[in-house]
């Protein structure tokens, strides 16, 4: 794992490289489908790799959907997962990502008879967003980051404090 040092807000100074890349190709793809379908940008690429080398590091597993540009998921619905804690299937094609659900309220088992307890750590995921310039929206589970927003269709974003 690389060590990250915190420099400014938002701003890694890596140790070490890991950054994760997408194929010329389904750049070029994607750019079709942006270009036709009207979207517009609220992430780059920089504050992509921001944002997952933070995520990676957190101390609390994670649960991730994600939507992509062309309208599916993953997960897949059809995968019986509605979720996956494997950040790293994820990262590639940010060019491609139009949002990304983090479940922000983990459930953690006590044993089959006992009602699990519930770890909220919102305050934690929605600091690694702002201090990443991320644009994002609440939700029941958690916080969604948004990478597009498809014209005439805004959320109601979230407003750091």
């Amino acid at each position: 794992m690389v060590t990250q040092v915190r420099v400014a807000a938002g701003y890694h100074e890596p140790l070490g490289v890991r950054k994760f890349k997408m194929s010329l190709r389904s750049k070029i793809q994607n750019k079709e489908i942006i270009e036709t379908g009207n979207f517009i940008s609220a992430m780059n690429n920089s504050r992509w790799n921001s944002l997952f080398c933070d995520l990676s590091d957190a101390t609390e597993i994670i649960t991730f959907k994600v939507g992509y540009i062309d309208g599916s998921t993953w997960p897949e619905e059809f995968s019986g997962h509605e979720y996956t804690q494997e950040i790293e299937q994820i990262c590639g094609n940010f060019v491609a990502i139009e949002w990304i659900d983090i479940i922000t309220k983990i459930e953690k088992p006590k044993g089959a008879l006992l009602l699990p307890d519930i770890l909220d750590v919102t305050e934690e995921i929605v600091e690694l967003c702002r201090l990443n310039k991320c644009k994002i929206s609440m939700h029941e589970k958690g916080v969604r980051v948004w990478g597009y927003f498809r014209q005439g269709q805004l959320p109601e974003l979230h407003k750091y404090a």
